[in-house]
C-alpha cells in the first residue's frame, strides 16, 4: 500500500514538474515570437520611411524610368522562358509520339506471331514504360518549377540592385553602406 501511494506520488510529483516546464517554455516562446515581431516591424518601418524618402526626393521619372526597365526586363525573359518550355514541350511530345508509335507496330508484329503468354508479358512491359513515361514528365514539371522560382530569386536580386543603386545615385552614398543601413 506505501509503495502504491509512493509511486502515485511520485508520479504526481512529474506531472507537475512536467507542467511547469511546459509553462514555462509556453512563455518563453510566447516572449521571444513579441521580441521577433516587434523587430520586424520596426525594421519594416525604417524600410517604409526610407522608400517614402526616396521617392519624395528621387523623383517620379528616375523610379518610373527604372520600374519600366525592370518590367521590360522581367517581361523579356519570362517570354523566353515559355517559348523554350514550349519548344521543349512539343520536342518531347513528338518524340514521345513517335516512340509510342514504334512501339505498337512492334507490339502489333508480335502479338501475331507470340503465345499468350508472351502477349501478357510484353503488354506489361507497355504498361511499365508508359508508367516511366509519366514519372518523366512530372520531374520534368518539377525542374520547371524550379528553373521559375530561381528566375524569381534573380528578379527579386535585381530590382535590389536597382533600388541601392537609385538610392547611391540620389544621396552620393557608397554601395557598401546601404547593405549595412539594410542590416
Amino acid at each position: 500500500m506505501e509503495t502504491r501511494s509512493a509511486a502515485n506520488d511520485a508520479r504526481n510529483r512529474v506531472r507537475e514538474d512536467n507542467l511547469t516546464e511546459a509553462h514555462r517554455s509556453t512563455a518563453e516562446r510566447l516572449h521571444l515570437f513579441r521580441q521577433s515581431a516587434e523587430t520586424q516591424a520596426s525594421l519594416n518601418d525604417a524600410k517604409r520611411m526610407m522608400a517614402e524618402r526616396v521617392r519624395r526626393e528621387a523623383g517620379l521619372d528616375v523610379v518610373r524610368g527604372a520600374l519600366t526597365r525592370a518590367s521590360s526586363e522581367r517581361a523579356s525573359l519570362a517570354a523566353e522562358l515559355r517559348s523554350r518550355s514550349t519548344r521543349d514541350t512539343h520536342a518531347a511530345e513528338t518524340a514521345r509520339q513517335l516512340d509510342l508509335e514504334a512501339h505498337k507496330a512492334s507490339a502489333c508484329r508480335v502479338e501475331l506471331e507470340a503465345s499468350p503468354e508472351r502477349v501478357r508479358e510484353l503488354k506489361g512491359v507497355e504498361a511499365a514504360r508508359k508508367a516511366g513515361l509519366t514519372g518523366g514528365l512530372r520531374r520534368q514539371y518539377r525542374a520547371m518549377e524550379v528553373l521559375a522560382v530561381e528566375r524569381r530569386n534573380e528578379d527579386t536580386a535585381s530590382r535590389q540592385k536597382m533600388h541601392d543603386a537609385v538610392i547611391c545615385a540620389r544621396y552620393g552614398v557608397p554601395g557598401d553602406a546601404i547593405h549595412s543601413i539594410q542590416l
